[in-house]
């Protein structure tokens, strides 16, 4: 299923979840950078960071 990762009322990310697994299989899209956990992000190239799902689902377990 389609959720959106919010930060009190602000929309960090889409993502898609397992229901099955309750795990994030994928970040469709980031909406707000400085707005994702602390610690989920990695420098991916100079200027652009990606958000780790393998580090959300870290999170909820």
């Amino acid at each position: 299923m389609h959720y959106t990762l919010m930060h009190k009322n602000l929309e960090a990310a889409e993502i898609v979840i397992d229901e099955a697994t309750a795990a994030i299989q994928k970040v469709e899209r980031i909406k707000n950078l400085h707005h994702l956990p602390i610690g989920t992000t990695v420098n991916a190239r100079e200027n652009f960071r990606k958000l780790r799902r393998d580090l959300l689902n870290e999170l909820v377990e």
